[in-house]
């Protein structure tokens, strides 16, 4: 059974942790993220032997007592690795478990650093469902980085091992559609059993409508039955604004407690 998007990252934070050597370890996404030092000794195992934390950074980092010039430097190592700038600082010092969710999600998808590993049994069978070298084969970086977003939204009966394949089954892209914007979705126009190509072309199709009318996308020369060719580009094109509206709406709701 796949772990959970959160328990994934747990792990996979421990894993570089006890790899570097140090006795920190983390269980859960936000108490234990707080004072932002597991974040610095994160990014100094994944940049090692880079020039991107030079010798003596981490130590420099982690003795910043301003947490919010704290997170400033993180956030810039971060970009270093390719991490977008979607999160402020302010964000992340926030202590919630999201915007930390969010963060790592990216994070893995800039540099998980399991490339060069020989990993072990058990630790493959941890790794298997998120970062293996036949899912590196098949996806892009922007693949598994919005299959991860969509998993972590663990809508009920989702749960995606491959993005263009998974995105195009029974009412799946309905179904995330519904999540980012509960009640957009008037399931008495939905075939719930899609058992042909015709109907899950109608489901699409409804599925990018929605998404034009009520979410407002840009979505010009898209039809449902780009989504069910498993169009990358164009499926990109879809999943990619959702994962914005769902990234700001997070961070609005946030900003307004």
């Amino acid at each position: 059974m796949a772990l959970k998007t959160e328990d994934f990252l747990i792990r996979w934070v421990n894993y570089h942790l006890q790899k570097k050597g140090v006795s920190d370890r983390v269980t859960n996404l936000n108490q234990d993220l707080s004072d932002l030092n597991i974040y610095v000794k994160l990014l100094s195992a994944l940049t090692a032997g880079t020039k991107i934390m030079e010798e003596g950074k981490e130590n420099s980092i982690a003795g910043i007592k301003d947490l919010k010039e704290k997170a400033g430097e993180v956030l810039n190592v971060s970009s270093k690795v390719g991490v977008p700038r979607v999160i402020r600082d302010t964000q992340l010092i926030a202590r919630n478990q999201k915007i930390n969710l969010i963060y790592l999600t990216q994070l893995f998808v800039a540099r998980h650093g399991l490339e060069d590993e020989v990993l072990t049994e058990n630790e493959i069978n941890d790794f298997k469902h998120e970062v293996t070298e036949e899912d590196d084969k098949v996806g892009t970086k922007d693949e598994r980085q919005y299959r991860m977003w969509v998993n972590s939204l663990n809508i009920e009966g989702v749960r995606l091992m491959n993005l263009f394949h998974d995105i195009k089954q029974e009412v799946v892209l309905l179904k995330i559609l519904e999540r980012v914007k509960p009640g957009c979705i008037d399931w008495n126009k939905v075939e719930m059993n899609p058992n042909n190509h015709f109907k899950k072309v109608d489901n699409a199709n409804y599925a990018v409508k929605v998404a034009k009318e009520e979410f407002k996308f840009s979505l010009v020369g898209i039809g449902g039955a780009d989504i069910v060719a498993g169009n990358k580009m164009l499926t990109l094109t879809l999943i990619w604004q959702l994962v914005y509206r769902h990234t700001m709406q997070t961070i609005g709701s946030i900003n307004e407690k």
